[in-house]
Formats: C-alpha cells, structure tokens, sequence
C-alpha cells in the first residue's frame, strides 16, 4: 500500500496516514492534534511485517482499510548504560 504521511503540528509525535493521494481533510477524525498538519512523507510503499522503525505497518494499513486512515505516534527512549 502507498501511503501519505502527514505529522501534528500541535504534537509532533503524533502522524495521521492515509492512501497517497487522499487529502486527510477529507477524512473525519475529531482528535485535536490533528486539526493542523504537515506533510511528513508522501508516496511511502508500505507492507504488513515491515520493519521500519517507529511505523507499525500491519497497524497502519489495516487503520486505513477499516476506517480510511491512521492514526500513529512515534516516540524514542534513550538511556545510557553504566559501564
């Protein structure tokens, strides 16, 4: 599947994803943090079982078959190991 990736601008861990080509105004979502986006990635080819970090694909293109887009949050730990 081929997606669009647009990120919060009020939260910017926070992504809406839709087909590529499909605006996300057209789609009906009342969450807050998604009243003002970006455009993150456009055109990304996604599979079920990919391993691209921070994006759960399988998640993501079954969000967008179900209910015509996605909703995701990336986030990051890093902590530092005591030698």
């Amino acid at each position: 599947m081929r997606i669009d990736i647009y990120q919060s601008v009020k939260n910017p861990s926070r992504y809406f994803s839709v087909r590529a080509g499909e605006h996300p105004i057209s789609r009906n979502d009342t969450d807050p943090d998604f009243a003002t986006l970006t455009l993150h990635r456009k055109n990304l080819e996604i599979k079920a079982g990919d391993g691209r970090g921070g994006l759960n694909s399988a998640d993501i293109i079954s969000q967008i078959e179900t209910k015509g887009f996605a909703t995701h949050a990336v986030s990051i730990k890093i902590t530092e190991a005591e030698q």
